[in-house]
């Protein structure tokens, strides 16, 4: 991103696997901290701590990814209707075949691996480039 600012833009997608029991509760977190302007804080703290999730444990992430108004991040957080972005998300990962997270498209191209930092920004080069000849 820090490379190409203007070239590409990063999107994140939700893709709760289901043999991770806090995965759609951490991606429920995520979409009630972005109703707060907060998505990419939640996103970091929620990856920080990944290996000692718990629903407890979130609520203490909300704070400390700067969410300001607790009770309406609790009351989202709490709800246990699916929530559509994330269903959106699941749907669209397995129309496109993902093969686990990350699953990483760029210009529509599903990677089959994950890529070294050398080979993504040659992949980023070459869609960038193929882009200004379209």
């Amino acid at each position: 991103m820090a490379k190409y600012p203007r070239e590409i833009a990063l999107v994140y997608r939700h893709w709760p696997l289901s043999y991770h029991q806090m995965a759609y509760p951490a991606a429920r977190a995520a979409e009630c901290a972005a109703a707060q302007g907060r998505f990419s804080a939640m996103h970091d703290a929620l990856y920080a701590s990944q290996d000692s999730l718990t629903r407890a444990s979130m609520l203490d992430l909300a704070s400390q990814a700067g969410i300001t108004d607790r009770l309406r991040f609790t009351e989202c957080f709490g709800s246990s209707e699916p929530v559509a972005a994330i269903e959106r998300d699941i749907a669209t990962a397995q129309n496109i075949n993902g093969i686990g997270t990350p699953t990483i498209v760029i210009n529509g191209r599903v990677l089959k691996h994950v890529p070294d930092s050398a080979g993504f920004d040659t992949l980023v080069r070459d869609a960038i480039a193929a882009g200004h000849q379209n």
